[in-house]
């Protein structure tokens, strides 16, 4: 008789976690149905990069001063060639340097 009961019990814990189950895999079949799996890639892709774009925005405003220098530096090298020619223009060539 005990072991009636124990099977009994075990069948009825079996069966409601089973219920449970495929209760959880019908919200997830719903929620693909409604987002496929590109929308969701889409979806975290955009948010990454909005987190990415805010995060840069903390960095610059905490580093004003180094992007400064760096948007500087490199606006004389892109134009080193008309700055190097307009200095020999006025100041004479300096290539023996």
């Amino acid at each position: 008789m005990s072991d009636a009961k124990t099977v009994l019990s075990l069948r009825a814990a079996r069966d409601g976690a089973r219920n449970r189950f495929d209760g959880e895999l019908e919200q997830v079949k719903s929620d693909v149905e409604l987002h496929s799996i590109g929308a969701r890639i889409a979806g975290k892709v955009q948010a990454d990069a909005k987190a990415a774009g805010v995060y840069a925005l903390d960095v610059m405003e905490d580093n004003k001063g180094v992007i400064g220098g760096t948007v500087a530096a490199l606006g004389l090298w892109f134009f080193r060639e008309p700055i190097t020619e307009w200095i020999e223009d006025h100041f004479g060539d300096f290539g023996s340097l």
